[in-house]
């Protein structure tokens, strides 16, 4: 057992250790992006049985307006796109955090070129560019593919507050 005054010592990162850290992270990477792509799926699929339960209530014997029952199944569905929208920004947050990790770990290995490695394959200028972050929650930029997501979950939000709004003229 160590004493409290002794620090414990670590050996640098073998070279197999950097290569098997990038690729569990791009593992990871790739299986966040199913991810995002199944939420959106889900989101649509809720979205789309929610519409079609107005439809189905004069089959039932339900004592509730059908404008109700169109706010209430809005509501819903802009809970299940603001659902979304968090867990695309929270895998583009894990996106940034485990892209700066990969890029270490490129550079450990030498592959990153600059001025003291010019041998390197990988332009010292090609890192990820930061996006605003919240709370463990980061931004995507509007034309990378967590963009264009938000931007599905945006066009059903905005669906859903219409449909609310028609609801309540109505």
């Amino acid at each position: 057992m160590q004493s409290s005054d002794t620090k414990p010592t670590f050996l640098p990162p073998t070279p197999e250790a950097c290569r098997t850290l990038m690729q569990t992270e791009w593992a990871d990477l790739h299986h966040s992006r199913v991810q995002e792509w199944s939420a959106l799926g889900v989101v649509t699929g809720a979205h789309l049985a929610l519409t079609q339960i107005p439809k189905i209530l004069p089959d039932v014997s339900l004592s509730m307006h059908p404008s109700t029952v169109g706010i209430i199944t809005s509501v819903f569905g802009l809970m299940f796109a603001i659902v979304g929208v968090f867990v695309t920004c929270r895998h583009r947050e894990l996106m940034y955090i485990k892209l700066t990790w990969i890029y270490a770990a490129e550079q450990k290995l030498g592959l990153i070129k600059n001025d003291s490695n010019p041998d390197g394959i990988i332009p010292g200028t090609a890192k990820m560019l930061e996006g605003k972050h919240w709370r463990g929650l980061m931004w995507p930029r509007w034309l990378s593919t967590s963009g264009l997501i938000l931007i599905f979950y945006f066009l059903f939000g905005l669906f859903d507050v219409a449909c609310i709004l028609l609801c309540l003229t109505a």
